[in-house]
């Protein structure tokens, strides 16, 4: 449903948490993890990080490894455990990340944008989650400007059309034209049922 929050699953532990999406705080733009992204609402939200030289490496939140290791999405927001194979998305990168680094007073490789493509069936259930992360490098001791944006799009879903039922309509007269007086079929409506088999 629309607006329900997005829930990962970590495997090892069994646990269930949700996706966040960090958006700046009331009173200033520095970011607070909490904001859970929701499904369906797409957003783009921008927020700052404090870099220093302990932070470049200690922070997780400038870490790639943070925003896809030991976690999966689920499928819908259940948190039925028993279910949880079939519920269970892993999450796709474009690419490989390496990790932060500190090296002569500069910051190498901190997260500056994190973005999650979540597709979706009619259904109303995510059906693939792909992330891009955008690095880049900075000196310490500054204030980083981080977005993370949340893109829904729907899935094409493959499959067959065929018809599984029809039904007839049949337009008939009780009284035709002098020519032909009597009872006669003026025309038939043909509707077929139709249904999406999967490939």
């Amino acid at each position: 449903m629309v607006d329900d929050i997005i829930l990962t699953y970590y495997g090892r532990t069994s646990m269930v948490s949700t996706l966040r999406q960090p958006s700046p705080g009331p009173t200033s733009s520095a970011c607070i993890n909490h904001n859970p992204a929701r499904f369906l609402r797409s957003s783009s939200l921008s927020c700052s990080r404090a870099v220093t030289a302990c932070s470049c490496v200690d922070d997780s939140s400038l870490n790639a490894l943070t925003y896809y290791t030991g976690f999966s999405l689920l499928r819908s927001p259940s948190t039925q455990v028993e279910n949880m194979p079939e519920l269970v998305i892993p999450i796709s990168m474009v690419s490989d990340w390496p990790e932060p680094r500190h090296q002569n007073g500069s910051c190498l490789n901190v997260v500056s944008k994190v973005e999650y493509v979540i597709k979706y069936t009619s259904k109303g259930e995510i059906a693939e989650a792909t992330l891009n992360i955008e690095l880049m490098n900075t000196t310490a001791d500054t204030q980083l400007l981080q977005k993370h944006v949340v893109i829904f799009q729907e899935a094409c879903e493959t499959g067959c059309l065929l018809p599984v039922s029809l039904s007839v309509q049949v337009l008939w007269a009780q009284r035709g034209l002098s020519a032909l007086p009597q009872n006669h079929i003026l025309g038939a409506k043909f509707i077929f049922g139709c249904q999406k088999f999967k490939l």
